[in-house]
């Protein structure tokens, strides 16, 4: 019985560190910065990227508007089904909220574009289930490169089955969070607006 316990904790302990430990690939990652979130955990504040190819104002503009997107987004979850107990069927219960969109260009400066946007990506897993991530991006142009800062950045599940679906929150910093899928998927965001620019729209 004393086993039993002492495995116990040490389970507990075990999965305490990695809930709360960085994830080791995102540690590597220049231009992130962590922000806490309480409890010893922290998540993604910022993220930067510097790409070397010139560019101004009225090209970043035209290319934010027309390579992002800002579309609504349907999130779902089925945490009010439940089985009969007369019955004994399954009677599901599909919550589903809307999260709209709008613009993608926020506003705009001399010397900066401000944007915002939805990116896609897949968990790993068995059953990969949709998620998206939510962003600003401010991409300042220069002669000879493109910065591209990107803040307020959460994450949200499609679906998230017989679990409350909460919406868009932070995304954490450990690996189960799948922060590095985060930063994928906004990686694909920069690229994708960087083609645009060497392309001359």
């Amino acid at each position: 019985m004393k086993k039993v316990f002492l495995f116990g904790i040490v389970g507990v302990l075990l999965t305490g560190c990695a809930h709360t430990s960085v994830d080791k690939d995102l540690s590597e990652v220049q231009g992130v910065t962590l922000k806490d979130i309480g409890y010893g955990q922290q998540a993604i504040d910022t993220y930067m990227v510097t790409k070397n190819i010139g560019s101004n104002v009225g090209d970043v503009k035209i290319c934010l508007a027309s390579t992002i997107s800002n579309a609504s987004v349907t999130l779902n979850d089925s945490s009010g089904s439940f089985f009969g107990s007369y019955s004994g069927y399954y009677y599901q219960n599909t919550n589903t909220t809307t999260v709209q969109g709008g613009n993608s260009i926020i506003t705009e400066s001399k010397d900066k574009v401000v944007g915002t946007g939805i990116a896609e990506y897949y968990s790993n897993g068995l059953l990969p289930i949709l998620h998206y991530a939510r962003y600003i991006v401010t991409v300042s142009p220069q002669k000879t490169k493109t910065q591209y800062l990107f803040t307020k950045i959460e994450q949200a599940a499609k679906d998230t089955g017989s679990a409350a679906n909460d919406g868009f929150s932070y995304v954490g910093a450990w690996s189960g969070a799948s922060p590095m899928k985060v930063i994928g998927s906004l990686d694909s965001e920069v690229e994708k607006i960087t083609k645009c620019l060497n392309n001359g729209n």
